[in-house]
């Protein structure tokens, strides 16, 4: 009887050599075949799922944040726990995009790479654009329920605020991957800014 194969795995299993692959190699050593390779299969296997480099690159940026999303999920409503503060739901969530370690070094050297295709890429900047704009209502949200409980000044705009947080979060990623700082300093940082915010 031949032997069944789970397709949706394989599949994950070759978007995760992608995230590996880049983060060793950049944007150039992303090919099928050191993607296959890495994925300890053949370049023929890869093309069977993936016809095209760029197919290739939007199902694993797709899948990463699909894996990010669900972290962040089980941060925010842990099993039999009270729901937690704003402040520590937005932290947890942006920690997550934090490279703290190996993993999420991984995933934001990726993401990096992502970004610097998506600038001559329209596809992948309104996949970019969609998940930023989620991001970003999802804080917002979680700044205005921390205006109701008096933790975030009432006249501070959750909106303006989101942006900027958005926009320390991006430059800490990116100043923690080519060295300028190290993960706890920026791990401190962004804990300072949200320190600042949630002041009340």
């Amino acid at each position: 009887m031949p032997k069944k194969v789970d397709h949706r795995s394989r599949r994950a299993t070759i978007a995760e050599s992608v995230w590996r692959v880049s983060a060793y190699g950049g944007i150039e050593a992303v090919t099928m075949r050191h993607v296959a390779a890495a994925a300890g299969m053949s370049l023929g296997q890869v093309q069977h799922y993936f016809t095209t480099k760029d197919e290739l690159l939007a199902f694993a940026y797709d899948l990463l944040t699909d894996r990010i999303a669900a972290r962040v999920s089980q941060r925010e409503d842990p099993p039999g726990a009270d729901e937690p503060e704003p402040r520590d739901i937005v932290r947890e969530a942006l920690a997550e995009l934090l490279p703290l370690d190996e993993e999420r070094t991984v995933e934001a050297h990726f993401l990096l790479m992502f970004l610097a295709r998506s600038a001559v890429s329209a596809e992948f900047a309104a996949s970019l654009r969609k998940e930023h704009a989620d991001l970003h209502a999802f804080i917002v949200d979680q700044l205005r329920r921390g205006q109701r409980r008096g933790m975030v000044a009432v006249h501070l705009d959750p909106a303006r605020e989101t942006r900027t947080l958005l926009a320390v979060l991006d430059g800490l990623i990116t100043h923690v991957l080519v060295g300028h700082h190290c993960a706890p300093d920026a791990e401190q940082a962004l804990d300072d800014h949200l320190d600042r915010l949630f002041s009340g």
